[in-house]
């Protein structure tokens, strides 16, 4: 079991688990958004990956943006080379 990371955001500002979106508040990046829903900024190079055809520019998420923001296990699934790896305990 992973003491990091959790399949269900932390913070729910902005997010809307029935769709699996998120978005974009004030300040946000990828890092940030990755941080406040898996409890962990690591998951944020997948989460680009995942919306690289909405937004191409991950430098350019604009308030309102809405991303596509899966659970972490999914991005696992989908980016394993991107996600963080599982520790064991």
């Amino acid at each position: 079991m992973t003491s990091q990371r959790v399949s269900r955001p932390l913070d729910t500002s902005g997010y809307d688990a029935r769709r699996e979106e998120y978005t974009v508040q004030p300040g946000d990046s990828y890092w940030i958004i990755s941080r406040r829903l898996f409890g962990s900024g690591d998951y944020f190079k997948a989460l680009q990956q995942h919306n690289r055809e909405t937004n191409p520019n991950p430098s350019n998420l604009k308030v309102g943006d809405v991303l596509s923001a899966p659970t972490a296990q999914s991005l696992r699934e989908m980016y394993p080379l991107l996600c963080p790896k599982e520790r064991t305990a």
